[in-house]
């Protein structure tokens, strides 16, 4: 037995966040130079480097990820996030490796209202229907003790969006934020604490994470930066046909903990930091 805990995907606050957390008790795979050896999930020549993994639990971040790059290129996005995926999680599996798979309230589309972790799922776009694949590929697996969280949008303090507005305010400009595209923030110590309960009390199954509500990135805008003068965004100039993140239904008990305002503070207070 090991105490290691095994974290696939180098890139990202999430990656970095969980390696924090477990320092001295991790093993770090991807393409970054911070990582403990090399993995590429679009390159299964790769996959050699899991043959001799020990560790008591996996979380699985890679991905080829975006609404748009799906889009343009499903047959790479189906091979990576689906086939590619499922074939390392089961060689993770059969090494008795337990893996937590990140997934996306993609998996659902933007007029299903019942999102709760047993509602059915309904992907309208190719990012969410690859996840929603390699959802059920892992959820599947036999004998295995596997999980799916799926998370509406992350907003740590590197957020490109945040760094446009960090500059912004500095330099004593107007805030731009568009009014029509909406997100259920969640601050990256909430998912932190999330999937570190999942690694030590082995939850299985389907769990959702997200704030209780959605708001425009223009309120999100306001309420980071109070003191600063928000304008909304030209929508005809702005990005076009970038969907709107989905709330998903919280009915756990701890769903006290994603209140919006209290996510909000969260983020408020790591972009502080």
């Amino acid at each position: 037995m090991t105490d290691k805990i095994l974290i696939l995907g180098s890139s990202g606050p999430i990656s970095s966040g969980l390696a924090a957390r477990y320092a001295g008790h991790s093993v770090v795979i991807g393409r970054g130079p911070s990582t403990d050896r090399h993995f590429d999930l679009e390159d299964s020549r790769t996959f050699g480097v899991l043959a001799d993994i020990k560790a008591r639990h996996a979380v699985f971040l890679s991905a080829f990820t975006g609404f748009k790059p799906c889009e343009d290129d499903p047959h790479r996005a189906f091979r990576t996030n689906v086939r590619q995926t499922s074939e390392v999680v089961a060689i993770l599996n059969a090494r008795g490796i337990p893996v937590t798979f990140l997934s996306s309230s993609a998996v659902f589309g933007k007029c299903d209202m019942e999102k709760g972790e047993k509602a059915s799922p309904h992907p309208e776009s190719v990012y969410g229907t690859t996840k929603r694949l390699a959802e059920r590929e892992i959820l599947g697996a036999p004998g295995a003790f596997n999980s799916v969280v799926r998370l509406t949008k992350l907003c740590d303090k590197n957020l490109p969006i945040f760094r446009q507005w960090r500059e912004s305010v500095q330099k004593e400009n107007k805030l731009a934020a568009r009014r029509t595209l909406r997100l259920a923030p969640l601050p990256l110590s909430i998912v932190l604490d999330h999937l570190q309960r999942i690694i030590e009390q082995r939850t299985t199954g389907v769990t959702h994470l997200t704030s209780d509500k959605d708001l425009s990135y223009f309120d999100l805008g306001c309420s980071l930066f109070p003191d600063a003068q928000v304008v909304a965004q030209d929508e005809e100039t702005a990005a076009a046909g970038t969907p709107g993140e989905a709330v998903l239904a919280v009915g756990r008990p701890e769903s006290r903990a994603f209140d919006l305002q209290l996510c909000i503070n969260h983020i408020e207070a790591e972009i502080a930091d």
